[in-house]
């Protein structure tokens, strides 16, 4: 009887165990789909703004204080996507990618010429690209 009891309690704990073990699963799978949503929600803004960014600085029709103004517009959307983003980083690169997202805008000023504002781009977009990849795959 002693033995029925034991392998009765067991059975429960495994149970209890693997049910633990599904859901500490499930959750962590749920957590990575949901960094790669943000991470690529803010990857597209980034792209729309890159392209109405470019827009904006050939444009002859502004002057240089007009365009500043268009550009802080276009980038008023990757902020909003930068808090959806900071939610899924930790510490230290939660902290990089800001600055990172701001090097971006800076670069978009009309008066940083083309040369700054691409090595800028790749740097920090590569920069990106690193920590996403190391909060998704940590």
């Amino acid at each position: 009887m002693n033995v029925a009891i034991v392998a009765g309690f067991f059975s429960v704990a495994g149970g209890f165990l693997g049910a633990f073990l599904t859901r500490r699963t499930e959750y962590e799978k749920w957590l990575r789909q949901q960094r790669s949503i943000a991470f690529a929600g803010f990857i597209s803004h980034l792209n729309q703004f890159r392209k109405a960014a470019v827009d904006i600085l050939y444009d002859t029709s502004l002057d240089q204080e007009d365009k500043d103004m268009a550009i802080s517009e276009c980038f008023y959307e990757i902020n909003s996507q930068e808090h959806i983003v900071r939610l899924y980083l930790t510490g230290r690169s939660r902290e990089r990618f800001s600055e990172l997202k701001s090097e971006i805008w800076s670069a978009y000023s009309p008066a940083v010429n083309q040369t700054t504002r691409l090595d800028t781009l790749k740097n920090a977009t590569s920069e990106i690209q690193a920590i996403f990849e190391g909060a998704l795959h940590g």
